[in-house]
């Protein structure tokens, strides 16, 4: 009974994030029909929530950030930035979706603060689609040598 009970939760979950990847790239592709990047680096769980709440914000009031309070953010590395960005700015709200630059809705993590998108990386985005995320669970993207430099910063 409980082996039943277990394939038939896997199986509604493969059903459920496949479900889940086609409806958010038809969702996306109708802002900007180009190719959508990174579904890997999504849970199912995350996709599931994703596209049951997040929604396309298109040509947004965006501030890029070169650092947070003097901590530099890296280029091409969204996630490690925001989670470093979290630990530093109180009312800092962490996303992760998708946003659309040059051609591709590619995955990618921001900030939000006070109502206004927090771009740390250098690339202009047109449109970004996501939900919020607690920060810790950006953790994992985050090398110990990275903290190391982070705990460095932290103490001068």
């Amino acid at each position: 009974m409980y082996i039943y009970l277990y394939f038939v939760m896997k199986l509604t979950q493969i059903l459920s994030e496949i479900y889940a990847d086609e409806a958010i790239e038809k969702e996306l592709t109708e802002y900007y029909d180009d190719p959508v990047i990174g579904f890997n680096q999504f849970t199912a769980k995350e996709l599931v929530k994703m596209y049951h709440r997040a929604f396309v914000v298109d040509k947004p009031s965006v501030k890029m950030v070169k650092d947070f309070k003097k901590f530099p953010c890296k280029k091409g590395l969204c996630y490690v930035n925001v989670y470093f960005g979290s630990k530093l700015m109180k009312n800092l709200k962490c996303w992760k979706g998708f946003a659309h630059d040059n051609g591709s809705w590619k995955a990618h993590a921001w900030a939000i603060s006070r109502g206004t998108i927090i771009e740390t990386t250098p690339v202009k985005r047109n449109a970004y689609y996501g939900i919020e995320i607690d920060c810790e669970d950006l953790e994992h993207y985050v090398k110990d040598s990275e903290k190391k430099e982070f705990e460095k910063f932290l103490t001068k």
